[in-house]
């Protein structure tokens, strides 16, 4: 059990973490001895490594999906403080309002370029806002916090539905730019209702 727990390192020192390497410390100790009775036709290092794998695997797993705001472990944002802290972000972003009939021009492409998203025009009187899916990542750069907040948003339907059943984001077409860019849309309204 010692040399596999030399062996393999845990990604952060956290106790629950060390209590899981344990158990795979004890698969390998037990393979090790069957190996070493003949009883299983494999080499040690190559088990020592696949163990090490799994364990990996698994720890990358558990800490992807944990509530925890970094892998150090911090406290727990509530949805409300979480729902807060995007409306003040969104408060401060650049949005870019497209015309129907606009011409392209250089000014136009620079505000795009520095924008966080923008607002289109669907029929008279009412528009789409679109936020960039980089600006998201951006502003929340772990995956488990922008995972657990567009779940939030799409429970109080802020955002609004992807184009495919796995995605939240859309592929929308901005001419200026001369390419297709993920986006989010949004339902600014429905976030300002909420306290």
């Amino acid at each position: 059990m010692k040399e596999y727990t030399d062996y393999a390192l845990l990604p952060s020192q956290q106790r629950w973490l060390g209590r899981i390497r344990r158990s795979f410390a004890a698969i390998y100790a037990s393979a090790a001895q069957a190996i070493d009775y003949g009883v299983l036709p494999w080499g040690k290092r190559r088990t020592l490594t696949a163990i090490g794998a799994c364990m990996r695997d698994a720890m990358e797993q558990l800490i992807a999906n944990s509530a925890k705001c970094s892998e150090c472990g911090g406290s727990v944002q509530s949805d409300r403080s979480m729902l807060g802290e995007f409306k003040r972000q969104l408060d401060n972003a650049r949005f870019v309002r497209l015309e129907r009939n606009r011409r392209k021009n250089k000014v136009l492409v620079t505000r795009l370029k520095a924008a966080d998203g923008i607002i289109r025009p669907t029929k008279p009187g009412k528009c789409k806002c679109l936020l960039f899916a980089e600006t998201l990542k951006a502003w929340y750069p772990e995956v488990p916090a922008r995972q657990r907040l567009t779940k939030l948003l799409r429970s109080h339907r802020i955002l609004k539905r992807g184009r495919r059943a796995d995605t939240n984001t859309r592929q929308v077409l901005i001419a200026e730019l001369g390419t297709k860019i993920p986006c989010y849309g949004l339902m600014r309204k429905r976030l300002r209702t909420i306290h």
